[in-house]
Parts: structure tokens; sequence; C-alpha cells
């Protein structure tokens, strides 16, 4: 069998996460999954046994039905992959307890390889001319690798081909021969109280709760920032918006924010400002919001507030900023050069062929690319535009301003990936900014748009705004969220967060709502590692098998908002 093939571009990146890599196979999903750990596989079944296995509760089992003669590309592998940050030192050692039953007729063995920054092999290494055969009882392997200087990134893991069933646990990996991996312990009574130093409790996650005393917290926190950005762990929890609610009303009352912007159309939001200036009705406003994860009772509980706000005199505005449909871009521009009928056909024309760019791409991720007969017809017809507005007589500046955007978000939806949506979204943000340059803002998006990561809105705002942008991340510990799944919405029961989790010590602490001060307490460096290297629930609008991955808390937020119980955001609004 040629192992190097195996290993492998058949995976993604992972990112290390040291102390919380699952090597002895304890942490699984609710449905018996197992965490951390890459797969792949032909006919193999991949599984966590907890019936056989060295110590703890549960092992690594792979079980196949193949000869050894038979295919050698059928074979199954589990890994994972550690970063270069992570390779500070010169040798590399993987250690592991494996076993095999009677009818086991194949070969299971541990591997390493090491590559450089263009993903190519530098060493590989593996025991395939000694694996465990027959009927073995628990026996320790060890295979070791240099690190050398080019070392950009290590995979390691198992291999498995043959019949019969084969067990893992217990797995060590050493760099010099000193562990990385550490055990995951149970937060002590000290710790949950050096940890409470930096927790603000919070009252009630009720928008319409009358003593806000434990919100002027929020002064302090915030600061002179001008740009307060509010996540979520998962679209459609109850909970979550209504925190949300409560802290909007709070800092729009007390603190003299007076502009919403939210992770919905750019254009469709300013239509929904419409009612909360009292200018249409409340369906016109959800109708307008687009997504779904907005059409909720929680969400028309805000739009009220700002609506009956609004009556006197207009305090707060509503905005958006995504850019994921060109409909109200064309159909405003379309309105606006009406009676030149000439430009009216080439919209026809602009339109059709957008609609067929985006059926073609709608699987599509990333990389975007126009036909050639595409590109000749859409981008004269979006030159032709820009050059209409710029002469437009009956356009005020502003308007015109206006009718660039639209343009532009047609722009951003020709060049849509999963990073340039985010991009796009900060320039968007940024063009409301800049043409409200004495305002105070409230951004309302997931954690994953929020947070600071170069490659998110976030990161992108953090960078051109440094101080002004401040993050609330948000997460809760267990209950029902609303999402998709099996091409329908309804209610999902949240995973259970398991001992390497931020929500699992986070519940540990005892306090049903607060605000985790993360600023001060990663200054605190007995307590800094509970901020780096653990899980967090990333889950957006779609269900997934594992709701939780790697998060860096300290990098991704200045403070966090957790929630105990979540229920499933209420859809009948009106």
């Amino acid at each position: 069998m040629k192992s190097k093939i195996l290993i492998l571009s058949l995976f993604s990146s992972l990112l290390f996460s040291q102390s919380r890599m699952n090597l002895d196979f304890e942490n699984v999903t609710d449905n018996n999954k197992m965490l951390k750990w890459l797969t792949n596989k032909k006919n193999q079944i991949i599984e966590v046994d907890t019936i056989t296995k060295f110590e703890g509760k549960r092992s690594l089992k792979i079980t196949g039905e193949s000869k050894l003669s038979d295919d050698k590309n059928d074979f199954a592998v589990v890994m994972q992959k550690i970063q270069k940050k992570y390779l500070n030192g010169k040798e590399f050692t993987l250690k592991a307890r494996i076993k095999s039953q009677s009818d086991f007729d194949g070969a299971a063995f541990p591997y390493l390889r090491t590559l450089n920054k263009d993903k190519k092999n530098i060493s590989f290494l593996n025991q395939q001319d000694k694996p465990i055969k027959g009927n073995t009882d628990w026996q320790e392997l060890i295979i070791k690798i240099p690190i050398l200087e080019n070392v950009e990134n290590l995979d390691f893991g198992f291999v498995y081909k043959g019949k019969g069933s084969a067990w893992f646990d217990n797995v060590e990996i050493l760099l010099d021969g000193k562990p990385i991996e550490k055990p995951l312990k149970e937060l002590t009574s000290q710790q949950i109280t050096a940890i409470k130093k930096y927790v603000y409790p919070l009252s009630s996650f009720e928008p319409n709760n009358n003593d806000n005393s434990d919100l002027k917290i929020l002064r302090n926190l915030i600061g002179s920032s001008k740009v307060v950005a509010l996540g979520e762990s998962t679209h459609g929890s109850s909970e979550i918006y209504k925190m949300k609610d409560r802290i909007i009303r709070y800092l729009v009352k007390n603190e003299n924010f007076d502009i919403f912007s939210i992770e919905a159309q750019m254009q469709q939001s300013y239509l929904v400002e419409n009612y909360t200036n009292g200018n249409s009705t409340l369906k016109e406003a959800m109708r307008n919001l687009g997504f779904w994860t907005w059409k909720t009772k929680e969400m028309a509980n805000l739009l009220n507030w700002m609506k009956d706000f609004n009556k006197d005199k207009k305090k707060i505005s509503f905005t958006g900023f995504d850019m994921q449909s060109v409909s109200e871009p064309i159909k405003q521009l379309r309105a606006t050069f009406k009676d030149d009928t000439e430009l009216q056909n080439k919209f026809d024309k602009l339109s059709l062929k957008i609609q067929e760019f985006l059926e073609e791409n709608k699987n599509i991720r990333r990389n975007y690319i126009l036909t050639d007969d595409q590109s000749k017809t859409i981008y004269p017809i979006l030159s032709e535009i820009k050059s209409k507005i710029t002469s437009a007589n009956n356009l005020t500046d502003s308007e015109k301003k206006w009718q660039n955007q639209n343009l532009r978000i047609i722009e951003q939806i020709l060049q849509k990936t999963m990073i340039s949506r985010d991009k796009f979204m900060a320039e968007n943000f940024m063009w409301i900014k800049n043409n409200n340059p004495n305002s105070k803002f409230i951004v309302w998006a997931h954690n994953g748009h929020i947070n600071k990561d170069k490659l998110r809105m976030g990161g992108f705002l953090d960078e051109k705004l440094k101080n002004d942008y401040l993050t609330f991340g948000f997460a809760f510990f267990d209950g029902t969220y609303k999402a998709m799944y099996n091409k329908d919405l309804g209610n999902v029961t949240a995973q259970t967060p398991y001992l390497g989790t931020y929500e699992y010590w986070l519940n540990s602490l005892n306090e049903p709502y607060f605000i985790l001060d993360i600023r001060k307490m990663k200054e605190d460096k007995d307590l800094k590692y509970l901020l780096t290297d653990f899980d967090l629930r990333t889950t957006g609008s779609t269900k997934t098998n594992n709701e939780f991955s790697y998060r860096n808390l300290a990098e991704d937020f200045d403070y966090l908002i957790f929630i105990n119980k979540s229920t499933n955001s209420d859809f009948n609004y009106e």
C-alpha cells in the first residue's frame, strides 16, 4: 500500500487546539460521533466503542471487510493536523495503544507526516512494515519524526486496511519528549472564584425589564467606542435575540446610539426603516427583512419599539449591510431611470444574464466565474448605468451616492464567495458609517461575522476602526433553537457542550446570564489559558452534526454574553 498517497490531500486544514484534541476519544457528539478527528474511508466502519477500551469510557474502533490482497486503495484513515506555531521543537513523537481481535486479517498502524508551505511532503513515517495482526492485546506503538526548519504542518493519525476490527486508544503526542497534550479537568472552586472577578451578572434577558441597573456596566465596557457589534452563536435563539434587544434599547436611550445595522439585505433594510418611521405596515417590514432568521416575534418586538421610540422625533435608524440579492438594487435603478426606454431594455438583459450566472453558480462556494458572453453583456451595461448616474441632473448628490451603492451591490454579488461576502459586508457597513460620521452604531450579526478574525467582517472593521470597534460574542449552554434541516425549518435540540468547550466551563460558574470581561481576563496570566484552545458553538442557519469548532475567544471578542438556556425563536410575529 502506498500510504503517502493516502494522506492526504483528502483532508482540509484543521486548526490544532492544544490540550483540546480528544486524544483519548472520550469527547463525542450527542449521537456518539467522534470529535476533533478527521476521517476518510472506503468500505470501513469507523466508530466510537464503549465496550472495548484501554481505559476511560471510549476507544476508536475500525472494522473492515476486505482482504489485504483486495483493492490497494481500500483503506481507512483517521487523522489530525497541527500547525507550525505549535511545532517549536526538533522531534515529534506519537504514542498510541492498539488492539485487534482473532478475526482481524489486516494492517493497522500509526503514521506521521510533515509538509512545507506548498503542502509538499518533507518527511513521512509509518509502521506499515510491522503492523499489528491477528489477535493482539493492547500494545503501545511509538513513532518519531524530525521537525525541520521548513515544516509548515504536521499530520498524525492511523491507517487501517483489511478485514476484522482494530481498536485505538490513549494517544499521546510529544515535542522533544514533553507532552503537548494535557488532560482536561473540571474547574476548581478556586478557579471559579477567580474567574468571577471578570463576570458581570445580568438580571434578565427580557427587553421590557423595568430595572436596567445591571446594564450600567456597559458605559464602562464600551467607553468611547462608536461601533458596538452584538453577535449570536446560532440564528434562531429566542433568548439571545431578546438579550440583544434589551441591550439595544439601553444603548439607544442611555448612550446615544442612533443607527442600528443588521446582517440583512442593504436596500431592503432601508425599506424596513419605513416602518420604524411609521410609514408602512409590520407585515411589509418583516417581508423586507428577507432572511427567515429575522422574521420572528423577537425582531417584530424590536421594530415596534423603534417605531414607538421614533414617534416624536427620529432617534434610531434601521439599516442593513448584506449583499445576497440583486432584485432590489436593480428595481431601484430601474425606477430612477424609468423614462429611459433604451436603458430599461438593457436592464432586462442585465437581469437575465445575472440570474443565469447565479443559477450556474448556485452550488459553488468560491471563485464565481462569468462566461465571456455574460461579461460582454453585464459589464458594459454596468458602465453605462454608472455614467448615467454621474450625469443625471435630476439627482441630488445624496441620491447619486445611493444609486452608485445599488450598482456596487450588483458588482459585489458577481464577485461573491464565502470570504468575499464578509469583506463586502464590511465595505457596505463602512459606506453607512462614512455617510453618518457623527453617529454611533449597533451592529447585529452572527458571531462568525462580527469576530475579529482577519478574514471576517469584524476583522476588516477592526483593522479600519481600531478602538472604535467593540465586539460582544454570545453563547448559550443548552436548550433548543430554530434552524434549517432536511430542507425545512424546524426546532433543533442543541448539542450538549462537553468538557473542552467554552460553554461547559462558563456554565460551571452557576450564573444564568452574565457578561464576561475578556479584555481584563486575558491579562490574568493564571486564567488566560481558559480563553484559548477551546471549542465554541458556531452553528449558523443550518443544523450540523457537530455544532462546536475551535475558536480563540481572546482574539475573537472583547466581551462575551452567556445565557444558560435557549429556546427556539418565535415566528408567530403578528
